[in-house]
């Protein structure tokens, strides 16, 4: 996996550069990091690289979607490992708001 996430990195920067940080290309080469930063235990690096997504998808309008609740919904589940229970809190309160409005409150999420 380290080298998948040596990979993804290049991929990162390379989408950045060719279509820029709000590009989808960008934002699925962002989120394939971080899943892979974790994967290879690096926890660090995987928290900040979805802290990153899921401020450009806020930024690009994305707040109010499935997909933005599970990036934060992700968030919150590292800062509970962390014992960081009030941003723990804070976002999967948000991600479960998120899911009400969009999804509805009957859908099996």
């Amino acid at each position: 996996f380290k080298n998948a996430a040596i990979h993804f990195y290049e991929c990162m920067a390379i989408a950045k550069k060719l279509k820029g940080e709000k590009s989808a290309e960008y934002l699925e080469a962002l989120e394939s990091a971080a899943v892979v930063s974790s994967d290879i235990n690096d926890y660090t690096k995987s928290k900040t690289l979805y802290g990153e997504l899921a401020s450009l998808l806020k930024e690009k309008g994305g707040a109010e979607t499935a997909g933005y609740a599970t990036i934060i919904n992700v968030l919150g589940r590292m800062h509970l490992d962390e014992a960081d229970f009030p941003q723990t809190e804070r976002l999967f309160r948000e991600a479960m708001e998120i899911r009400k409005k969009v999804l509805g409150t009957a859908h099996a999420e």
